[in-house]
């Protein structure tokens, strides 16, 4: 009886196998490329925010040594201010032609 019940047992081991080796064969892969392009979508958008921010920031900071400039040199000497003023018209629209 001992070795009938083993018998039994490795036929059903093998049936088991079987049938999940049929699962295995069945299951389907899903088409990953819509996620992807999900993904690769929003990390094209994070990208560029990050480089508008950095513009940003550059430009903020251009913006504040400009100023800063500009009071240093109206408040000592009244003369070099239209040089400044020129200098910083033509650093602002270098930066519009760079942003557009």
């Amino acid at each position: 009886m001992g070795e009938s019940k083993m018998k039994d047992q490795s036929e059903q081991d093998k049936e088991l196998e079987k049938a999940l080796r049929q699962i295995y064969r069945d299951i389907q892969i899903p088409d990953t490329l819509p996620s992807w392009e999900r993904i690769q979508r929003r990390l094209n958008k994070m990208k560029t925010y990050s480089l508008r921010k950095k513009r940003v920031q550059v430009y903020t900071a251009v913006f504040g040594i400009s100023l800063g400039l500009i009071i240093v040199f109206s408040l000592s000497r009244p003369a070099v201010y239209p040089e400044i003023e020129a200098l910083l018209s033509d650093w602002k629209e270098e930066i519009v032609d760079f942003l557009l």
